[in-house]
């Protein structure tokens, strides 16, 4: 259907039939129509991250990118934000459930340093995924394959320490919380994990997506360089890693101040 590093000016959503989006840096993820990951448009990044693959017979709804965003733009539903488009009608009791988490995200710091055409392909790109109590989502030691948003129940976030057995409890997450992107912003293994303490549905974001769509435009490398000129002109060096760690190879002078807690 298209091709890793194609350009084309179309939005694709499933309607009948199977298929497989495949990429050399994840593994392959099949669609059915009418499953919850086909109700929204098929990996439309530019380039195309993916290269889909028809594994029978499949119908598919085609529209014009630019066409599809006219018709959101005029759509408002959400402040601040376009709707998000699904291949099916929504009951209203659902949509205002969906639109809980939503909300949360939408109002978040975040949100207002994305792009406005960024937000609505951050939506389209999100995957379902139902989860069951006591399901680990994320481990602690993997790598950072997807971000997560909490759409439906809630999750508690544990890490064990270097030579302790015992875990330690550090957040309850609920409804538009996210979690997952430190590793992937850092490009290293989870350094805590995450389990299920209800039953619930999260959204997921791939990395190449998140890459696109959140990290390029909203994170500032600076050389170590400039940023050693900037500690001696008085900056003050800030490690948002957990205070073990910071204990173990923290720069001289820096000050301990772990994302979990940031975000408290």
């Amino acid at each position: 259907m298209f091709e890793v590093g194609a350009r084309d000016p179309y939005t694709f959503y499933l309607l009948d039939g199977e298929l497989e989006l495949q990429a050399a840096e994840s593994s392959p993820m099949r669609m059915s129509a009418g499953d919850e990951n086909a109700r929204r448009a098929l990996a439309q990044l530019q380039p195309r991250r993916y290269t889909a693959v028809a594994l029978t017979p499949v119908s598919v709804f085609r529209i014009e990118r630019a066409v599809l965003e006219h018709i959101l733009a005029d759509e408002q539903v959400l402040e601040g934000a376009t709707t998000k488009m699904d291949v099916r009608e929504l009951e209203d009791d659902e949509e205002d459930d969906e639109s809980d988490w939503m909300s949360r995200l939408l109002s978040s710091e975040l949100f207002t340093r994305l792009p406005h055409e960024n937000i609505q392909r951050f939506f389209t790109e999100l995957i379902p995924l139902e989860a069951k109590k006591d399901d680990i989502v994320v481990e602690q030691g993997t790598q950072g394959d997807f971000l997560y948003i909490v759409a439906e129940g809630q999750c508690v976030v544990v890490r064990r320490a270097p030579g302790h057995r015992q875990q330690t409890q550090l957040a309850i997450l609920t409804e538009g919380d996210t979690f997952g992107e430190d590793s992937m912003i850092s490009n290293s293994p989870r350094n805590a994990s995450v389990r299920m303490a209800s039953d619930g549905m999260l959204m997921r974001l791939p990395k190449l997506a998140f890459e696109e769509l959140v990290s390029k435009p909203t994170l500032k490398a600076v050389p170590w360089s400039e940023a050693s000129k900037l500690a001696n002109d008085g900056a003050l060096w800030v490690d948002v890693r957990f205070a073990d760690e910071h204990q173990a190879d923290g720069l001289e002078g820096s000050i301990n101040a772990p994302l979990n807690a940031l975000r408290q």
